[in-house]
Parts: C-alpha cells; structure tokens; sequence
C-alpha cells in the first residue's frame, strides 16, 4: 500500500481559541478590528479640546466640581477606566493628567451607572476559574488588605494604578479559564467539602437516633414530628457518595426487584392495597413523573433563555433555587413543636448546604439577592431580610443570630441613617448568620433554663453534645474549655459571650477559607493556559463601561 501524500492527510484540525466570556458580548457592539479607535474616540470624551463647547479653562473649571470620589464600588470602576483609557505621560507626551479625566468620568456618568457597572464586572470575572471577586481588585487599588474583607462603604480616595502596574498585578493574580491545574484544585476542594458533609451527617444521624430514643420514652410526648422522621431516615441511608442531603430527601429509594416481589407477597398475605388501590397509585406516579418531565424542559427553555439575555436583564432576573422550592420542600426548613435540637439543627445544615451550592453560581446568588431586595433599590435592611426568611424559612428566622451576622457584614455610610447590606457583601453575610444560627441552636443543649447564662455545672451536663454538634475540637477538657469561653466577671457563658469567642476562634477562618467558592484561584503553579492579560482586561473594562452608559442613557 502506498504511503499517502501530504494532500492525502490534509491540513491538521486547528486548535479552538478561547474566548474570555466579555468578549463574545463585546464582539456583538464592536468590530476586534475597530477597537483602538474605539478606545480613542472614548478617550476624547474626558478631555479638552474641540469637540468641547467650551474654552479649557471653562471646561477644567465645571470638571473640577465632580473631583469628590463616589463610594468604593464605583469608585474603583472609575480608576480602572482612567487607566484603560487615559494616555499616560512619556517623555516625549505631556499625557492626560488621571484626576481630572477621573473628575470628567465623574461628570458625565452618575454614581448609579458605575455601581452596574461594578455589578456587570463582577458577574464577568466570577465565570473565570475558581470565581474571583470585586475584593480581589479592591485589594489591588490598596481599598482592602484582605480579598475576604469587606469594601467600605464611605466614600474614599483611591490612588491612581498605570497600564505597567496593573499588567503586573493581572499577572500576580493569574485569571485564567479552563486551567486544568485549576479545575483539580476545584476538584479536591469539592472532594474535600463532601468528606466534611458526610463526617457532619454521620454526628447528626447519631444526635437524631438519640434524641428519638430519649422521646420515645415519655408517654406523653410525641415520638418525632413528620419533618424530622424524614429527615432522620435520609440521612440513616446516606453513603459516602451522597453530597447533597436535600437531593436525596426528594429521591424516591431504589429497591431489588427481588425485595419488591417478596414484599408485595407479604403485603397480599396481610391484606394489602387493593388493585384498584394499586392502580390509582400508579395513576398518581405516572401524572408526578409526567410534571417532573415537564419541570426539566421547562428548566431547559429557562436556560437558554437566560443564555441569550443581556448583561443588564441577567443582572435583574429573580427566582433562585431557594425561592422556587416549593411548598413539600419548604416545609423542611419549618420548626415544628416538639421538635428535638438535632432535628432544627439539621434543617439549618440542609439550608446551608443549599446556599453554598447556589453561592458558587454568580448568576444563582444574583438571583437570591434580586428575590430579597424587594423594592430594587440595591440596598438590603435587616428588616427585609426577616421577612424573607420568617415567610419561607423558619429555622434561620431568628433575630438574635441575624442581627449579629447583619451587622458584623452590613455598610454604613452618611447617606443613610441605618447600616445595609449590598451585593459585594451579602454572601458573607448568609455565611455569618447560617454559623451564628447552628450556634444558637447548639446553645439550648448548654442553657436548658433560657435565662441566656450557662455556669459551670450546666456546660459540664451539655458541653460534650454541643462542642460534638458544633463540630469543635475535643482535646481539652470541659472544665478548661469553659474558663476559655466564660466571661471574667460572671464566670458564665451567655450567647453574646459565645458568639465573640467562637467568631475569633472558628468564624473568621472559615470565611476566609471561602463559603462557597474558593480564593485560591491564584495558587496554580506553572500555567500553560493562557491569563487574562491588560489587553483581555481592557477590553472587559470597555464593555462594562459602554453597557452601563447605554442603560443610564436608556433609563433617563
């Protein structure tokens, strides 16, 4: 057989380019050809010159008015445009001076266009791998130390970053897409928090078959509420695999064929359902089955409706996980009478595992927020926020722990009498108050009595359960592990003492460690794949830019 020729094999297929996800919209408005003259005549905008209805120095003296920076979030939107687009001195260029072009952003575009603009920026980054955020570039511009602290809320002055040190700084951060060294972080840090789930609901099933034990003892009580008894029997046929405790609640159990046969014998030898009885179940199987059918292409439709919305309407598009449960899975999350501690505290580790899941999804956190701040104003007072949850779920309903983990997370500026919470920092806030719930709940295991102070003897009869439920560290004894939590002066232990002692000495870890991404996207090591660049960052920057002017412009 002859050997075949170069025309015989052809051309080799051609590798598929990545695109960032900015710039598949970004082409949908402008030529890749047309975007430096884009970026030019943007420029000229901010700038004296002909195009200007006035002399210069009528133009820097109205310019000047707007030198007063926004607050943080818009802020920071506003100092990367000055560098994305203002010309920077060289020696042979006297270049744009940064606070006045900064001042004339100020004057062309209000601070509510900019703050979509930081929402449309943040939705762009958090598609990147192991989903950066807002803080990581607050960081940047010197705002914060931290990635997990919170952007102020006042209105601050952020020094001025060049093309040259923002190119470094990309390149520290390392944005990639796709990276397979990535994805495997990703991957084992999953892994990770599945071990954890499943070693948390092992503890759990054993609190839960205690606490049926020690009801079914009293006469008089009842043996378990209907809730509990289900969650109770899931979480008893959990295996290691298992990840999601509120997936499986809503599996129908599998069965043998076998089994099924030897059990419908039995059922007929006792008097079991009668055919018709068996038809009409099947019926009702047959109609769940059909509407599941019908939720899935509807869910399907959803989605790629949602594919083809713009930035804008996808920033405004309510209906989150948790706000489409319906009614069967609500009544999960609702405190029952009689109910035991392990049981409540159970459904808080349902409701927690829910919101971590949609917490790793930009679009499904964009959502949850869109469903809570009812009246769209962008802000989130603690009074919402009760509403919200007292209507749908109970068990994160009460005021004591909310109200901490509100105002540990909320803003507070001049503009308004009362602290808020916003976009950049709601998840941390669904972090601190699902902790400061369990903690509470845990609590009633120490304060038996409800007067709000545990002395020694009584962490003596219930520490054990609560440091086991709360899933803190066993290795000292209970006598030295209450002198630790206890305060000086009464040498008792109340819920504002436990709140301080366990947020300094397991909260603040765990938020930094990530609630429900991860802030490890820049420990990759050797990266072949490509990184987001100050060219792919400009571009990012642009887009936003024109997609909120265009919507200001739309709006007014």
């Amino acid at each position: 057989m002859a050997d075949p020729t170069e025309e015989d094999v052809g051309d080799p297929p051609k590798p598929i380019e990545k695109v960032w996800p900015w710039q598949a919209d970004l082409n949908k408005w402008m030529n890749k050809n047309n975007r430096a003259n884009f970026k030019n005549v943007t420029r000229k905008q901010y700038i004296p010159g002909p195009h200007v209805l006035f002399d210069e120095v009528s133009w820097k003296s109205t310019v000047m008015k707007y030198r007063a920076p926004y607050r943080p979030r818009a802020e920071m939107m506003v100092q990367m445009l000055v560098t994305v687009l203002a010309q920077e001195r060289t020696r042979h260029i006297t270049g744009d001076d940064p606070d006045l072009f900064a001042a004339a952003l100020r004057w062309q575009k209000r601070e509510s266009a900019f703050e979509h603009m930081a929402d449309l920026f943040e939705m762009y980054i958090e598609q990147l791998d192991l989903n950066p955020k807002l803080q990581d570039f607050a960081v940047i511009l010197g705002l914060i130390k931290k990635p997990t602290e919170l952007i102020p809320g006042e209105p601050v002055e952020i020094r001025h970053m060049s093309r040259k040190r923002l190119g470094l700084e990309l390149m520290n951060l390392k944005l990639t897409l796709d990276s397979p060294e990535k994805l495997e972080i990703e991957e084992e840090r999953i892994r990770k928090r599945s071990m954890d789930m499943v070693s948390r609901w092992t503890v759990l099933r054993d609190f839960l078959i205690h606490d049926q034990k020690a009801k079914a003892s009293k006469v008089d009580d009842l043996v378990c509420t209907a809730a509990e008894a289900k969650i109770r029997n899931s979480i008893m046929g959990l295996g290691e695999g298992d990840v999601s405790v509120l997936d499986a609640l809503n599996e129908e159990p599998e069965m043998d064929p076998q089994n099924s046969e030897d059990e419908k014998k039995e059922e007929d030898k006792e008097g079991g359902d009668s055919e018709a009885e068996v038809k009409h179940a099947q019926k009702d199987k047959d109609i769940k089955e059909t509407a599941s059918e019908e939720k899935d292409n509807t869910d399907v439709v959803k989605q790629e409706e949602e594919e083809e919305m713009s930035p804008k309407k996808l920033l405004k598009i309510r209906g989150s996980r948790l706000s489409l449960m319906t009614q069967e899975e609500r009544d999960l999350f609702e405190e029952k009478k009689g109910e035991s501690i392990s049981s409540r505290f159970a459904k808080i580790s349902l409701l927690e595992e829910e919101i971590q899941k949609l917490c790793r999804s930009s679009m499904e956190l964009h959502k949850l927020w869109n469903d809570v701040d009812n009246n769209g104003n962008g802000d989130l007072g603690f009074t919402e926020w009760m509403q919200f949850v007292k209507n749908r779920f109970q068990v994160v309903s009460h005021e004591r722990p909310a109200r901490r983990a509100f105002m540990e997370s909320a803003t507070k500026d001049s503009t308004k009498p009362h602290k808020y919470l916003t976009k950049q920092n709601f998840e941390q806030f669904l972090s601190r108050m699902l902790q400061y719930t369990k903690l509470f709940t845990a609590f009633h295991y120490l304060d038996v009595d409800g007067n709000d102070q545990v002395d020694l003897k009584e962490y003596r009869n219930g520490g054990t359960k609560f440091r086991k439920l709360m899933g803190l560290r066993e290795d000292t004894s209970l006598d030295a592990h209450f002198k630790e939590i206890a305060r000086e002066d009464t040498q008792t232990i109340s819920f504002l003492s436990l709140c301080e002692w366990y947020k300094e000495k397991y909260l603040d870890a765990y938020i930094e460690n990530g609630f429900g991404g991860s802030n490890a996207y820049n420990q990759a090591g050797h990266l072949n794949e490509m990184f987001c660049d100050v060219n792919a960052f400009e571009d990012l920057v642009i887009h936003c830019h024109y997609i909120s002017r265009m919507s200001s412009s739309a709006a007014s």
